[in-house]
């Protein structure tokens, strides 16, 4: 089986109908209650894309519920429509206090104060001025951790999520740092 992640990369794994011994061919589809007022038209026309060619998947893969009921309502093949929900596997994703230390030593941060990481591209869907403005106070300096992909940004994005944050005393507390 091959699996693709998010609408071009499914696109493109449709190539592989093409193999004479062709794996099973699943998607993966990761968003709901999408605005498509914050695309523009490419990405509106993949989307659209996706939609019509996914009759041509093995399997259509969802990672939420809501996922799941809106591709549903979307005419995408019904059939062919699964969801396996996001998971962690916390046996691996887990506290480490070396790594902790490090990472507050490197930001100059003591070991007492609490951190929140947010890893997201900058991208109005996944809310940052939300998490911005609920930070901790001026009494808890926080850092916040975030990556913006190439091309997906937004003008001054960085700009207008510190800015979210300064009325609730906490713009000093913001720290943004490069994705590795």
């Amino acid at each position: 089986a091959v699996y693709g992640f998010m609408p071009v990369p499914n696109l493109t794994l449709l190539v592989a109908r093409t193999i004479r011994n062709r794996p099973l061919i699943a998607w993966g589809v990761r968003s709901s209650g999408v605005d498509p007022s914050q695309y523009g038209e490419r990405v509106k026309w993949t989307m659209r894309l996706e939609k019509w060619l996914s009759r041509f998947a093995d399997r259509v893969i969802t990672n939420s519920r809501a996922a799941l009921d809106e591709y549903r309502l979307n005419d995408y093949p019904y059939a062919k429509l699964s969801h396996i929900p996001n998971a962690i596997d916390v046996d691996r994703f887990k506290p480490d206090p070396v790594a902790r230390e490090t990472l507050g030593l490197e930001l100059g941060i003591s070991q007492s104060t609490p951190l929140i990481g947010l890893f997201a591209r900058i991208h109005p869907m996944k809310d940052h001025p939300t998490s911005s403005s609920s930070a901790p106070g001026k009494s808890q300096p926080a850092t916040r951790r975030t990556k913006s992909e190439s091309g997906q940004t937004q003008p001054n994005s960085a700009w207008t999520i510190t800015l979210c944050g300064s009325g609730h005393g906490v713009t000093r507390n913001i720290s943004w740092q490069p994705a590795t």
